[in-house]
């Protein structure tokens, strides 16, 4: 790696760094990160709802990956923050075998259920956190063809944890994020109405920054884009619950937020019913991790 990429990436990484610290989605959280991981394994039912029934990304990824070689049966591929197996899947359909990584085993669970409906049986599990996992440890450092991680800003939250996708990585790496901010027909809406304003961003979680990285560090990164929507009905009492559940780790869900809540829903229902609708633009960017290695 030549001198100004070094220094460029360095630069990168800081900005990715100062960018998470600055994205209220994380840093106003008022509950430690562990909690928070915890918390989500009771979310299976939200997540096949809402981000895990949108299927647009996997058919444009699918594209994106075999342009770059990267996608065949005599190869094999790690899925990191695998969730209900929107990857995983689809993967182990087209690949020698797949190990879905991920930190809950309430979404592990829902991919072995849906693995066994379709007769496949080429998956490996491994349940683990990606920030703190032991390449070694677990058998992964240079174990894959293909390392993709998709909308997990979670897992895959700065230059290390990137890094750690090329050392698994033999060949390719795939990551999906954000390009911009999304559109909700009631977000906005409801952080003034529990936090008392709107959460702000400074994109800590935009493709921008693991594609600037992949780029300075001679990865030769693709950036592709498609779309992410859902739209979730929901009885009035669910939603509620929903609601409190999702702002549960920016703020103690008292009683009176809770009626708050309550009046906010009442007023907003469509034929009887609890109506979330959100859109989101999401960067896929494709690198060689092969090539990285080579320059090291």
């Amino acid at each position: 790696m030549t001198g100004w990429h070094q220094e460029l990436l360095q630069q990168s990484a800081e900005q990715w760094e100062a960018a998470m610290a600055g994205t209220d989605n994380f840093c106003a959280e008022i509950r430690p990160k562990d909690e928070v991981d915890a918390h989500e394994e009771q979310n299976l039912a939200a997540f096949n709802a809402c981000m895990g029934s949108s299927t647009e990304r996997v058919e444009k990824t699918l594209q994106c990956i075999s342009g770059r070689g990267y996608l065949g049966k005599d190869m094999t591929a790690l899925d990191i923050g695998s969730g209900n197996g929107m990857f995983t899947l689809p993967f182990a359909e087209r690949y020698q075998s797949v190990t879905s990584l991920d930190i809950s085993t309430v979404m592990q669970e829902e991919i072995r259920r849906r693995a066994a409906l379709r007769g496949i049986g080429n998956i490996r599990y491994v349940n683990a956190n990606w920030r703190s996992l032991d390449l070694d440890e677990y058998g992964l450092r240079n174990g894959f063809d293909l390392v993709l991680c998709s909308i997990n800003p979670r897992g895959v939250c700065g230059l290390e944890t990137l890094q750690k996708m090329n050392e698994a990585s033999r060949g390719g790496c795939c990551l999906l994020s954000f390009a911009g901010r999304s559109r909700s027909n009631h977000g906005g809406e409801l952080q003034r109405l529990i936090l008392g304003r709107n959460l702000g961003t400074k994109g800590g979680n935009d493709v921008i920054f693991p594609f600037t990285a992949a780029y300075h560090m001679g990865g030769e990164p693709d950036l592709s884009y498609t779309t992410v929507g859902w739209e979730r009905k929901q009885s009035p009492e669910d939603a509620i619950e929903s609601i409190c559940f999702a702002y549960w780790r920016f703020a103690e869900i008292t009683p009176a937020i809770r009626e708050k809540i309550r009046g906010y829903v009442f007023e907003n229902l469509e034929d009887g019913f609890y109506v979330d609708r959100t859109e989101s633009l999401i960067g896929i960017t494709v690198w060689d991790a092969w090539r990285i290695k080579n320059k090291d």
